[in-house]
């Protein structure tokens, strides 16, 4: 509710401020009152997008970023227009959409090609190589070539560190730690979950911390560990509860469940399957 309002809010100084100066407003001085206003606004919602970001709540984020381009194209500024444009990109990396991030930084490269934003384009290159690595990786891996994935995601990754790309770095390092799960190295899957961890704490990202407690759950399950694992699954579901993920839930209380059975706790065990139930 309060996003939605802040949201509305916020669509409707735009609203005011486009009645007030329209779209031909670009040709006036970068001197004018018009444009002071202009950037006033841009630098507002573009400010505070960034503040979203830095505490994890990417969908207020999101909105935020969102005004800022409208606010570049009614402008008609290509500049910020790319800026906004990766910053999206960014978020929607984050929230799992990753065609649309493609989408936006797709945009951005364009833009930033056509005027020449050496920096910008940099950035929309290596985000796009990673995007096209970690799409790779999971194909090759469904396809159990697993040396292919893995040096697929190692190499996303590497691009990623090079630019300070954390959260790249961050889903690539799980997807590389799937890869040799998958590949039945036990070791390396729990040691890059525990990275994992640590990254998404350090980012805030909500999302990620509760993949990476429901891998390393499943590393003490393999291991016959079935205190620990019920720890980090139970944490795991918490997290999952919170972003009301049906998916997610039902993995985590189906873990659960099946740790219970394990320990003897048959009847509690039916409890957490029968909550995965349609």
């Amino acid at each position: 509710m309060l996003l939605l309002l802040e949201h509305n809010l916020a669509k409707l100084l735009l609203i005011i401020f486009l009645f007030l100066f329209p779209a031909t407003i670009y040709q006036h001085s970068e001197n004018s009152e018009e444009h002071k206003l202009f950037l006033k606004l841009y630098q507002e919602s573009f400010f505070k997008g960034g503040e979203f970001l830095n505490k994890g709540e990417f969908q207020r984020a999101i909105k935020s970023y969102e005004l800022s381009l409208d606010l570049a194209k009614k402008y008609n500024d290509s500049r910020k227009q790319v800026k906004s444009w990766l910053k999206l990109g960014l978020l929607y990396w984050n929230t799992g959409e990753l065609d649309i991030s493609f989408s936006f930084y797709s945009k951005a490269q364009s833009v930033a090609k056509q005027f020449g934003y050496l920096s910008e384009y940099s950035t929309c290159t290596n985000a796009i190589e990673i995007y096209r690595l970690y799409k790779m990786g999971k194909e090759n891996r469904g396809l159990n070539y697993y040396e292919a994935s893995i040096a697929n995601f190692q190499i996303a990754i590497k691009i990623a560190r090079e630019n300070k790309f954390e959260y790249h770095e961050l889903k690539c390092l799980r997807q590389l730690s799937i890869s040799h799960w998958e590949n039945n190295e036990l070791n390396k899957f729990f040691y890059l979950n525990q990275k994992c961890m640590l990254i998404s704490k350090k980012l805030k990202h909500r999302r990620e911390i509760g993949k990476a407690y429901n891998n390393i759950g499943l590393y003490y399950w393999k291991r016959n560990n079935y205190s620990k694992a019920l720890s980090f699954y139970q944490e795991a579901l918490f997290i999952a509860r919170s972003f009301e993920s049906q998916a997610e839930v039902a993995a985590s209380l189906n873990n659960i469940a099946n740790v219970l059975q394990h320990l003897g706790f048959q009847n509690r065990a039916i409890e957490y399957l029968l909550y995965t139930a349609p």
